[in-house]
């Protein structure tokens, strides 16, 4: 009887560790952020150094200290397991911070979220309307999930089946999903990446499109319609090499190097000064955008500015956008790229001075 009553004390007593959660505080010279967090019994906080200072972070009451976080990025983790409040501060510039620790249950656990269509490697062809679909579970409710390729918001599901369908250019992309519950608790999924491969098709001695615009690190299938033809190149890139193929075959190549690069079919082109003529193609690979300042950026009025944006992929989006603190961005001008430079004047820069970005879009 009494081992009875001693293992049902234990299980009692530790019960709320199962939904225990994990909370984060942000340290820097400016202080701690949150300053006060609340948790629940059996959570954990972990401060992470946020700057490259050191930091010796103590409770008031001398119970605990983390020892000197020394460079950008290192943590102290501390388990809660009594109820009360926790004062704590930095020793090197005297900043405070609290925890308040509420008794019985434990704070509501994360959502689980998973990517399970598409799958991590999943390959198409051509400009594609891709499915996304992820699979989130909460103890509590999933109330919204979102999607993202890269950075971009791509769509959002408040119900399950959670899933949202893009049209996706030629390009790579990463895809996560963030599931969000109804206490404000979000987790992001494990990054799923796919490729939309660039499509070049052959047949009655023609490629098609013959002059290909792809971005670096871009993959291109090139699809015999009618043979035999070869797809091969002529300058640094070899493409799929001498061997003829017959209607249905298929060769892919990846760019990894930016350059204009030229291809031919070797049965059905001529030698021409310089290269050849008849069955040719060419794929230009573009790296990131490149801001140019132009020569007379200084003449202009005022604290106006032009630049030259150089790189661009035809046919995706981007932003340039302004800064004057590097902390928040202002969209300047939304472009949709008909060729792979742009000029662009800022004529409402006022400030002494601004840093300008652009972001290509998916």
């Amino acid at each position: 009887m009494k081992i009875v009553t001693s293992i049902l004390m234990v299980v009692f007593s530790t019960a709320w560790l199962a939904g225990a959660a994990d909370f984060f505080v942000d340290v820097d010279s400016f202080g701690f952020t949150p300053s006060t967090q609340q948790i629940a019994q059996g959570d954990t906080v972990t401060w992470v150094s946020a700057d490259d200072q050191f930091h010796d972070i103590r409770s008031d009451s001398g119970a605990w200290t983390t020892g000197y976080l020394y460079a950008m990025g290192e943590t102290y983790t501390l388990r809660f397991n009594a109820a009360g409040t926790y004062r704590y501060r930095s020793q090197l510039d005297n900043k405070a911070g609290t925890i308040v620790v509420t008794a019985g249950q434990a704070s509501n656990a994360p959502p689980t979220i998973v990517i399970t269509t598409p799958v991590a490697g999943a390959t198409f062809n051509g400009s594609n309307a891709v499915v996304i679909v992820a699979d989130a579970t909460d103890d509590k409710g999933v109330t919204a999930v979102d999607f993202f390729a890269g950075t971009n918001l791509v769509g959002s599901a408040a119900v399950s089946p959670y899933q949202v369908t893009n049209n996706f250019l030629p390009g790579n992309y990463t895809l996560t999903a963030v599931a969000r519950d109804a206490d404000g608790s979000s987790t992001v999924s494990a990054p799923v990446n796919i490729v939309v491969r660039h499509v070049v098709t052959y047949q009655n001695f023609t490629f098609t499109p013959a002059l290909l615009t792809v971005a670096l690190g871009d993959t291109v299938i090139f699809t015999n319609r009618q043979g035999p033809h070869s797809v091969t190149g002529y300058d640094a890139e070899p493409f799929c090499g001498p061997t003829l193929t017959t209607a249905g075959g298929t060769c892919i190549v990846t760019f990894n190097t930016a350059g204009s690069f030229r291809y031919r079919c070797v049965p059905h082109s001529l030698t021409i000064a310089g290269g050849f003529s008849g069955m040719v193609g060419s794929v230009k690979v573009v790296g990131p955008p490149d801001i140019k300042v132009q020569p007379n950026s200084l003449a202009l009025s005022g604290a106006e500015f032009s630049f030259q944006v150089d790189g661009l992929v035809v046919g995706k989006t981007n932003l340039v956008q302004f800064s004057s603190s590097l902390n928040s961005w202002t969209t300047a001008l939304t472009t949709v790229a008909t060729n792979s430079s742009v000029i662009f004047r800022d004529s409402t820069a006022t400030s002494p001075f601004r840093f300008y970005r652009v972001v290509q879009l998916p």
